[in-house]
């Protein structure tokens, strides 16, 4: 499964759009596309709805990344956290 950044990246590529482009559409800038699409920061949910439709993504494909990410986190936090015990 793709990270949203990657997807977000991937889907403004297909549309032909630079990041400032998109930014624009988002009424966010550039700097703040590039830390979505590397990794920096996320989008919020009032924001994904919104690139969603700009990027025909569908909801459950951009989320779908988001809840698969959380997971990743959540098991390495629990496993972290069990050899910090150790």
């Amino acid at each position: 499964m793709e990270k949203i950044g990657t997807l977000i990246r991937n889907h403004r590529l297909k549309k032909k759009m630079t990041q400032e482009e998109l930014g624009s559409r988002v009424f966010v800038t550039k700097q703040a596309v590039s830390k979505w699409e590397t990794g920096k920061a996320l989008p919020d949910i009032e924001m994904m709805r919104n690139l969603c439709a700009i990027l025909d993504i569908s909801k459950d494909e951009i989320l779908g990344s988001s809840i698969e990410e959380t997971k990743k986190s959540y098991r390495l936090y629990k496993i972290f956290g069990i050899i910090a015990v150790i």
